[in-house]
């Protein structure tokens, strides 16, 4: 009878971590897994070209945020990036997206814990005012408040991506 108590215990315990995981956490992992295979299952209809990338609208937005795509790399070098893309805010003070960005840095954390290195950036990294970076290996992920002029709203970014080699013998 102990070891069916104690069984019983453990199943709950698990079955309660699951469910304890948030549909973001599922989200943020899907996105990530997919992330090197080009985020295929999140691209759907082509929205623009830029210099260097091809936008696509993304399949769904990630909770909380809006405005979702993905960046396809269209530059012929041997590392190339492609992107998933998340407007958190848009048309905010300084001050406000600061608290905003630290929030999302502590949310990312609680998620990955000690996985990924985290460290600050600041308005060295252009056009970034302030936001957190983590990575891990070839994957990473920036939080950033971006301030604009002029009559551009400034905005906070979740900005997913993955670096790989390009493979020579595909187009």
């Amino acid at each position: 009878m102990k070891r069916r108590t104690i069984a019983c215990i453990i199943s709950l315990l698990i079955y309660s971590g699951v469910i304890a995981q948030t549909d973001f956490e599922k989200q943020l992992h899907l996105i990530l897994k997919d992330s090197t295979n080009r985020f295929k299952n999140f691209k759907a209809g082509f929205k623009y070209q830029t210099v260097s990338d091809s936008v696509f609208y993304s399949t769904f937005n990630l909770e909380g945020t809006s405005d979702n795509t993905v960046l396809i790399s269209t530059e012929q070098s041997t590392y190339i990036m492609d992107s998933y893309v998340a407007d958190i805010a848009k048309s905010i003070q300084r001050k406000q997206g600061i608290k905003i960005v630290d929030k999302w840095k502590s949310k990312i954390s609680a998620i990955f814990d000690i996985s990924f290195q985290i460290t600050k950036l600041n308005s060295k990294n252009y056009p970034l005012d302030y936001g957190w970076h983590f990575e891990r290996g070839l994957f990473w992920i920036d939080i950033a408040y971006i301030p604009r002029k002029g009559n551009r709203e400034s905005l906070l970014l979740l900005h997913i991506s993955y670096t790989h080699l390009r493979d020579v013998n595909k187009n």
